[in-house]
């Protein structure tokens, strides 16, 4: 049985309750004198004065049976606003979210896929138009890219001698948290490659450039979200890292050290 159907069955019983114990009652009233005889007296028949009380009971009831209807129909009517009004807000606000991802295609070369499950992943509450919309970001996916996001900065601060492989695995992982922020750059300067038998295309000869981009990425869509960022890394172009990484990538365009094909 539904709610609204149980408060019906309550509210019937009560007003029948409150009827008859206010029936008896004044009749109780009547036989120790307190009432008037004249109204309310044990009779087998009924005379005016007990008609109209009657009456008047059942219209007590009545109108406590249309409160009850008229309070469910506003607390429905409420409920019917507050739903509109938060599909209203979730459609616009993800409206400004499509133009800040344009804006943000048009700055980096880099094109969005799946612009509405990337939203979800920011704001999952506002998927549900009966829920509360909230403008604020959810900080699960914002810490997943950061701490992704960290590992490769780590990397490329670090100042020291790296092996191909750990230069392979970095490449790697900018190409996983490029795919997690659900977008992909549309242009290398030098060409995508394919690493581990995986199409690449975060792999350029700027690591620099690609550490930036990844970085803004983020900053950009945890400030829509109206959560505290910092600002993308921005490396040394003359660092250890930098000058291995292009001896690494001037390897693999040299054809050996791993699997690889260039355009």
């Amino acid at each position: 049985m539904r709610i609204y159907e149980k408060g019906w069955v309550v509210l019937i019983s009560c007003c029948t309750a409150l009827f008859a114990c206010g029936f008896i009652f004044a009749r109780l009233l009547a036989q120790y004198g307190l009432l008037p005889e004249t109204t309310f007296l044990w009779k087998n028949d009924f005379d005016i004065g007990t008609l109209f009380n009657i009456i008047a009971a059942l219209a007590t009831s009545v109108a406590a049976i249309a409160a009850f209807e008229s309070a469910k129909s506003a607390s429905q009517t409420v409920k019917d606003s507050r739903i509109f009004a938060s599909i209203q807000m979730s459609s616009a606000h993800y409206n400004t979210f499509e133009n800040t991802l344009n804006d943000t295609e048009k700055h980096f070369n880099i094109k969005f896929r799946d612009r509405i499950e990337l939203y979800d992943k920011l704001f999952p509450a506002n998927r549900y138009p009966d829920g509360n919309f909230s403008p604020i970001a959810d900080r699960t996916w914002l810490d997943i890219w950061n701490n992704e996001y960290d590992q490769v900065v780590d990397l490329a601060l670090s100042n020291k001698d790296i092996s191909d492989t750990e230069l392979a695995e970095w490449i790697n992982k900018c190409h996983l948290l490029e795919y997690n922020l659900n977008f992909r750059f549309t242009h290398v300067e030098r060409g995508a490659i394919i690493l581990y038998r995986k199409y690449l295309t975060s792999a350029s000869n700027e690591p620099g450039k690609i550490i930036f981009q990844l970085g803004d990425v983020i900053y950009r869509l945890a400030r829509f979200g109206l959560q505290n960022q910092a600002k993308a890394v921005v490396i040394d172009t003359n660092s250890i890292f930098v000058q291995q990484y292009t001896n690494f990538y001037n390897a693999i365009e040299g054809e050996f050290i791993t699997e690889h094909i260039l355009n």
